[in-house]
């Protein structure tokens, strides 16, 4: 597997893809289209935004203390360089998915909800993880490091954790549109 070499940039770059993305799913929705879900044990697409907004805002919060907790170094970070394990893991995230993974209990999604208040948490939840790009201006990300809110025994680089955003809106986005794209999928 090859090493993953991102900018910061490209970090912000993509949860501004993600917004939009996100945003041109939601504006031809229905309610009942945002809840309908394929199957008893899948995910409506409003779901899948409720789950991403739960799980960015925690991650958030624990790249937050790890750069707060940091020596500021002087000097930035222009790429984001993950270890063998950190690149693997990030790939794993990304769509086409093949890996499944447990969702842990505090970041499922609702029942029932709206799909605008969805939308907008997932947007609010970019706010937190821009808030981290910006203030760790003069910190190394791929040296700063912060244990996963969701598996405690895994600790990561803050860069990792912030290319580990990405992809997990890059995978539920994907399921959303999958979805979306189903023959059986209601009509307007």
């Amino acid at each position: 597997m090859s090493r993953l070499c991102v900018s910061v940039e490209a970090i912000a770059d993509a949860l501004r893809a993600a917004d939009d993305d996100a945003t041109k799913l939601v504006s031809r929705l229905t309610p009942n289209q945002a809840d309908w879900r394929p199957s008893s044990q899948s995910w409506s697409i409003r779901q899948c935004f409720d789950h991403l907004a739960q799980t960015n805002t925690i991650f958030a919060d624990s790249l937050q203390e790890a750069v707060s907790r940091s020596k500021k170094s002087g000097g930035s970070t222009s790429q984001i360089t993950p270890g063998w394990f950190g690149s693997f893991f990030v790939a794993k995230m990304e769509p086409p998915v093949t890996t499944k993974f447990k969702n842990p209990p505090k970041v499922t999604p609702s029942a029932s909800g709206n799909i605008q208040d969805a939308l907008a948490a997932f947007k609010k939840s970019h706010e937190l993880v821009r808030k981290v790009l910006e203030s760790s201006a003069n910190v190394d990300l791929n040296r700063v490091r912060f244990r996963s809110p969701f598996l405690s025994i895994l600790s990561f680089s803050v860069g990792t954790g912030l290319l580990t955003i990405n992809a997990h809106d890059r995978r539920h986005i994907w399921q959303a549109e999958r979805i979306a794209a189903l023959p059986e999928f209601p009509p307007s």
